[in-house]
């Protein structure tokens, strides 16, 4: 069981396989500033600031690329695999990624 992670306390984006918890909001929240914090002039694209759907997260990536004013930009899922984050199985990761100027550069995948 993840300590703190089965809880009713979701949001439905999509479909109940494609929820949000307050804790992919909080997490989004702490890396964003980590990123900030080293980086300030490169933009930031959380899962959680984009709409459901492929059509949103295509025309939002788009639209942060069109206007990242370094040409760098982290893209970052703060729990890919939330629904069973909130079931309270081990069975998420935290994801990040920088590009410039659209080209991926690195990108992590985060077992804790």
């Amino acid at each position: 069981d993840i300590e703190g992670s089965s809880s009713s306390n979701f949001e439905i984006k999509k479909n109940i396989k494609d929820i949000v918890t307050e804790h992919d909001k909080n997490a989004q929240v702490e890396i964003e500033k980590v990123v900030q914090a080293a980086y300030p002039e490169h933009s930031f694209l959380g899962e959680e600031d984009v709409p459901p759907g492929g059509e949103a997260s295509a025309a939002a990536l788009e639209q942060i690329l069109n206007s990242a004013p370094s040409g760098f930009l982290w893209i970052c899922d703060p729990i890919d695999g939330t629904a069973n984050f909130a079931a309270g199985l081990p069975y998420c990761v935290v994801t990040i990624g920088v590009c410039y100027q659209g080209v991926p550069l690195l990108a992590v995948t985060y077992d804790p």
